[in-house]
């Protein structure tokens, strides 16, 4: 087995572990101080850009979806990003963060491009759950048209 192939297997095990620990459970996110939130978002958003990577070849090399990873993936992918916008507390807009101190001033419109996403994400599953392959890619691609959005407006590069 290739390296690539390795890599592969491996964060998909991960992933199916995790959405395992985290299925069903449902809990409340707290943070003691700004830096937590700064770490939490930036270790979280992290993740799910590698999922979406994973998740992308999982869509692409996959005849029948369902049967897959992508479900497991996309499902994890929708569970850690529903928690994001608590990570975003008023205080964390300062320290060590990517986040643009407009997110707190524009708080409905970053609310509502956090919404636009997590229902770009409810189209993906639900397009793997009817075995559609152009339409998980097309939903994939809006998915990630919304983090680019987002990213225009709220991140901060400099």
């Amino acid at each position: 087995m290739n390296k690539g192939k390795l890599v592969f297997k491996k964060g998909i095990q991960h992933l199916l572990l995790i959405s395992a620990l985290s299925s069903g459970a449902t809990f409340a996110l707290e943070f003691d101080d700004a830096a937590s939130a700064i770490n939490y978002r930036q270790e979280t958003f992290g993740h799910i850009e590698s999922q979406l990577k994973l998740l992308k070849r999982s869509i692409k090399k996959s005849d029948n979806l369902t049967s897959g990873d992508a479900l497991a993936i996309v499902r994890n992918i929708s569970n850690e990003s529903q928690h994001l916008i608590a990570a975003f507390t008023p205080v964390s807009y300062q320290g060590k963060t990517k986040a643009d101190a407009d997110i707190w001033d524009e708080w409905p419109r970053f609310e509502q491009l956090m919404s636009d996403y997590l229902g770009n994400l409810r189209d993906l599953e639900s397009a793997i759950q009817s075995n559609h392959k152009k339409q998980a890619m097309n939903a994939l691609r809006s998915a990630a048209r919304s983090c680019k959005s987002c990213h225009i407006s709220y991140r901060d590069f400099w």
